[in-house]
């Protein structure tokens, strides 16, 4: 799997300190196959940008409570692997198993 691109993300703020709720976020992005020529990568990323650069898409997702961020592959790549490791300590912490 090959991260592209972050497309949305909401958060809330819900506490008075306007730190956000961590379980009211959603997150939208694009992978592809690991593999993908990185100029093929970099097609996609670049019509996603784009896309969200685009006034009425913006004022869409705005209008949806959605804050469109776009930018570089590797800007998601990075959330992902960070989100991974702070769910995989809550998830150890809390000895939580599939059953």
């Amino acid at each position: 799997m090959v991260e592209i691109i972050e497309s949305v993300r909401q958060r809330k703020t819900c506490f008075p300190s306007g730190d956000f709720c961590p379980l009211e976020a959603a997150l939208f992005g694009v992978v592809a196959p690991a593999g993908t020529p990185p100029a093929v990568v970099g097609k996609i990323n670049a019509a996603i940008d784009q896309a969200l650069a685009k006034p009425a898409i913006r004022e869409r997702l705005l209008g949806m409570g959605m804050v469109p961020v776009g930018g570089p592959p590797s800007d998601f790549k990075t959330f992902l692997k960070r989100d991974s490791v702070r769910w995989a300590a809550l998830i150890k912490a809390a000895d939580i198993r599939v059953e």
